[in-house]
């Protein structure tokens, strides 16, 4: 869509294990020669090429996973020469919702990358919470200065306020039992957005439960199947979600999303991920009062 709007030439790509075992299946090629085809059309195209993946891909890519020792004797320096390459910068987004495995994995891609005998692949890391210990620690294994860019460009002059007063409500129980007693709660407010279109959010951790929580509301509720968007990251269904009254999902729906709601239930056991999923609501208030309920662990 920003490709089309300013007219810019743009192609985009999803790489990611699932992808590329679709693409093996579909064409039979091996993976190390869809990714390397992937690069050097990437290289030798003049349009703008955007690769969107995940961090463990691209740690599997960084590290050699997809090449065997049989392929060619040193696969890890392949990989990443091939990458290097055909890519001017990786940006790491909503780098503040990454856990701790996550986060030490991307150190470790870090550390690789800079201390390759190749090209110095600039990282960019977005958020719009930052984190001060994420930041140094990024900094001891980095070779190069941190160096923070604040996005004023984005602001107005006179400022803006993007999130009315907000009542938030905090549910301690067991961990995981988010979708349970969500349901359990807010059995009411379902009823009032299937037939007054009022809106309602849930958010949720566990995709399996997630997943067991729309199946037990589409048996208690038959007619929410015309007015809810729901996406698990696994299970998804085609109405936008801001469009939909009622909105069910995990934390697939509370990074990269802008949508409107003013009655959220979500799920959270970390603080950086707490901010994350409060932030979706009472973005469009008006002046009115959004509710927030929070259901976490005593132990979070």
């Amino acid at each position: 869509q920003d490709a089309d709007e300013f007219s810019f030439n743009l192609k985009t790509e999803i790489i990611s294990s699932r992808a590329l075992r679709k693409h093996r299946n579909r064409q039979g090629e091996t993976i190390p020669g869809i990714l390397d085809t992937k690069f050097n059309n990437a290289l030798n195209e003049t349009q703008a090429n955007i690769f969107l993946t995940t961090p463990d891909t691209l740690y599997n890519i960084l590290t050699g996973k997809y090449w065997g020792n049989d392929n060619f004797s040193q696969p890890m320096d392949r990989a990443q020469s091939n990458l290097l390459a055909s890519v001017d910068y990786i940006v790491f987004d909503e780098f503040h919702m990454y856990d701790i495995s996550m986060e030490t994995s991307i150190l470790n891609m870090c550390s690789i990358l800079h201390h390759n005998e190749g090209r110095q692949l600039p990282i960019v890391f977005s958020s719009a919470t930052t984190d001060d210990e994420f930041k140094q620690r990024l900094s001891n294994v980095s070779n190069n200065d941190i160096v923070e860019v604040d996005d004023d460009h984005s602001i107005a002059e006179d400022g803006e306020t993007i999130c009315g007063e907000i009542e938030l409500e905090i549910l301690l129980g067991r961990q995981w039992n988010g979708p349970e007693v969500f349901q359990r709660t807010n059995r009411d407010a379902i009823l009032d957005a299937v037939s007054t279109g009022e809106k309602l959010t849930a958010i949720f951790e566990s995709v399996k439960r997630t997943s067991n929580i729309l199946d037990d509301i589409r048996q208690d509720i038959p007619d929410v199947e015309g007015i809810w968007a729901y996406k698990t990251g696994i299970d998804s269904n085609d109405i936008p979600v801001d469009q939909a009254p009622l909105v069910i999902g995990t934390r697939t729906i509370s990074v990269g999303i802008d949508f409107d709601t003013q009655n959220l239930f979500f799920e959270s056991y970390r603080a950086r991920d707490f901010l994350q999923k409060l932030g979706r609501v009472g973005r469009d208030a008006s002046g009115q009062t959004s509710k927030a309920t929070c259901y976490t662990s005593e132990y979070a």
